[in-house]
């Protein structure tokens, strides 16, 4: 479980009418106890494996065992690359009848791998899913597949100025600093050290700026010493893994998402039903983008220019509430409401499981 797919997974069972079903899902050891106890409240069964990075044969010994006990019905994969593989050929020998690939970026960090597997991956996997169609493009190529949006909970990522104001006094932010936020995971995908850049150049252009960094990684103390080589320790808030986003939204003014590649990042679309004016990169899909609040900027600018535009575009959208409540009705009319999304992949699972 990590990052932006286990938000979607949380966010899907959630709105899932779960009855009939027995679900569970795959935590590797030493993930937050938090993060399990809010996966199991939903009444799904969080199996603790190897962790798949860093000790592969133990992972894949227990997955198999795993599915040899359990005889699921379904394994659903979600991740960035062919790499999915190796689960989906284990579940296709175990004789599991439904198995899905679901592509949730437009890129990976291993492509020859990548390469090399994905013959594996379709010959193993029944069902081909995707975020949105450029992650479904990028990985399935000219195969059908299906696009499942990351949809969210309109209503919990609301503005309201009260949390805005509760938030902020819990962070130690007076009303007068203006807070740049950003939610990730610390990896090069994230491209943190170009958003230290950026924030360098705009709090020379205005003191009054703090930046926000929400989320953990393995990049996390190399992107903490570039901070302090900047000498900008006391504008720079590392807020760690947080389990209540929708709320700590509220007390920023602008994000900042400079990343190299996404797929479809639910981030951005929960900062714009939050109200909130986005600077992102030009190499993210623009099918993220359901207001006039996000600006695109170019990873080819200076961390200067950067720094001007979103110095600018905060500028152009103040209105929160009005932001807010525009997003969350351009949401449901692109078919982000995530009960929706719940709703039809139920009904895929029911097909298989019947």
């Amino acid at each position: 479980m990590n990052d932006g797919i286990t938000a979607w997974l949380k966010a899907t069972y959630a709105a899932m009418n779960l009855k009939g079903f027995d679900i569970s899902t795959i935590a590797f050891d030493g993930c937050d106890q938090g993060l399990i106890n809010q996966i199991s409240e939903l009444g799904i069964q969080v199996r603790q494996l190897p962790n798949r990075k860093t000790n592969i044969f133990a992972y894949m010994k227990s997955f198999h065992s795993l599915l040899m006990d359990q005889k699921y019905d379904v394994v659903h994969v979600c991740g960035n690359s062919a790499t999915m593989a190796f689960e989906l050929f284990e579940a296709k020998c175990a004789g599991v009848k439904m198995r899905v690939a679901h592509s949730h970026n437009t890129k990976c960090t291993h492509p020859f791998l990548d390469k090399i597997l994905r013959p594996l991956l379709y010959f193993s996997a029944t069902d081909y899913f995707a975020c949105g169609k450029d992650a479904g493009r990028w990985l399935f190529g000219k195969r059908n597949f299906t696009v499942i949006p990351n949809g969210k909970n309109i209503n919990d990522y609301a503005f309201s100025e009260t949390m805005r104001m509760k938030k902020r006094q819990e962070l130690g932010f007076s009303k007068n600093d203006i807070i740049i936020g950003h939610v990730g995971l610390f990896n090069e995908q994230k491209n943190h050290k170009m958003l230290i850049k950026i924030f360098n150049e705009i709090s020379k252009m205005d003191p009054k700026y703090r930046l926000c960094l929400v989320g953990d990684g393995e990049l996390i103390n190399q992107i903490k010493q570039l901070v302090s080589e900047y000498g900008l320790s006391d504008y720079v808030s590392f807020l760690g893994h947080r389990l209540d986003v929708p709320q700590l939204l509220n007390a920023f003014d602008c994000m900042v998402f400079p990343s190299l590649y996404e797929g479809l990042p639910n981030v951005v679309l929960e900062w714009q039903l939050n109200g909130l004016p986005i600077v992102m990169s030009d190499s993210i899909t623009n099918e993220c983008v359901i207001t006039p609040l996000v600006h695109r900027e170019s990873l080819r600018h200076s961390a200067l220019e950067w720094a001007k535009s979103i110095y600018a575009y905060r500028e152009k959208n103040m209105n929160r509430l009005i932001n807010s409540q525009n997003a969350q009705i351009q949401a449901r009319a692109k078919g982000f409401d995530i009960y929706e999304d719940a709703t039809f992949l139920r009904k895929i699972y029911l097909q298989y499981s019947e």
